[in-house]
């Protein structure tokens, strides 16, 4: 099995931020994908009361969009209804997130398809 991993985004310090749409759309990989946030400071998964630092559909019974597609939450607190699409995140500390796909598809390499930018949540 091929995976490829992408350093994704520069850092964040406390905002929360959501992917919002295509980031679990099946387009992106042929058998699954997984998002998981780690310390900037120490360059370990990030450490929350939440005790996760992954997303990942094969371990998480995520809430979809409509047309199937996936938002992605990271904050101190989840949206109401969004537990399972969230990582915590802790104020005052800087992280990044890491986005793997498990097969990516030929959409991933040509470009065809990409991963949206994080948006701030205020």
């Amino acid at each position: 099995m091929f995976s490829h991993c992408v350093p994704a985004y520069s850092s964040f310090s406390t905002p929360s931020g959501t992917v919002r749409g295509s980031a679990g759309r099946a387009e992106s990989a042929t058998r699954f994908w997984a998002l998981t946030v780690y310390d900037v400071e120490t360059r370990a998964l990030i450490e929350a009361p939440q005790h996760r630092a992954e997303i990942n559909p094969n371990l998480n019974k995520l809430r979809l969009n409509a047309d199937g597609s996936v938002d992605l939450h990271f904050g101190p607190k989840a949206p109401a209804g969004f537990e399972a699409n969230w990582v915590q995140t802790v104020p005052g500390r800087a992280w990044f997130p890491y986005f793997r796909w498990y097969g990516p598809t030929q959409a991933y390499y040509d470009k065809s398809w990409a991963l949206p930018d994080i948006e701030r949540v205020k």
